[in-house]
């Protein structure tokens, strides 16, 4: 009797002891795992915050004008005269335009500032006659662009073209629209340069 239950005791903690390894063993096994994955997660983090930080470098570097450029420039700007909500509201839209001469030496003229709708048609101009730019100064330019109907959106005003011209090479200027409207909305709308007409 007694040598039937010192057999059952010993049989009995065999299989326990054999799940208590196997599950040591899984857990380290789990720990090894989890270790060389947060080891690849940080490997991965790193490469992406370089990859972003190279990628705002060259952003930063396109944004500013850079290149020098003689007489007979045009620059393109898309405007918007408004947008759609997540609910599908029209919000109506205004834009101020801002051509800063980044030259620190050269003035600059500012030709012509003309508005164009969607369908391609001059339908304003900014300026009614050229205007100098000195060294460093800003010239702003307000549109009204905003409203809140479709079909006045249509014929509103959606891109401008601003010519400029200097008497020397100089630093291109910096052209951008800030597009603003209800509930905060707030964008930068850079220009482009093209071929003057």
């Amino acid at each position: 009797m007694l040598d039937n239950q010192r057999h059952a005791d010993s049989t009995g903690s065999g299989p326990s002891l054999t799940i208590s390894v196997i599950g040591a063993l899984l857990a380290f096994a789990l720990i090894i795992s989890l270790a060389l994955l947060t080891e690849e997660l940080y490997e991965l983090d790193e490469h992406l915050q370089a990859q972003l930080s190279a990628s705002t470098d060259s952003e930063e570097a396109a944004a500013l004008p850079g290149a020098r450029a003689a007489e007979g420039v045009a620059v393109y700007v898309p405007v918007y005269g408004q947008m759609l909500s997540g609910s599908g509201q029209a919000l109506a839209l205004e834009t101020l335009v801002s051509i800063r001469n980044t030259d620190p030496a050269t003035s600059l003229q500012v030709d012509a500032a003309q508005a164009f709708d969607r369908s391609g048609r001059q339908v304003a101009s900014l300026l009614s006659s050229p205007r100098a730019l000195g060294p460093m100064q800003r010239l702003q330019l307000h549109t009204q662009t905003g409203t809140r109907s479709t079909a006045a959106a249509d014929k509103g005003i959606d891109s401008l073209v601003i010519q400029w011209s200097a008497d020397a090479t100089i630093n291109r200027p910096l052209i951008e629209a800030l597009v603003t409207g209800e509930g905060g909305i707030s964008f930068i709308s850079r220009g482009k340069t093209i071929e003057r007409h």
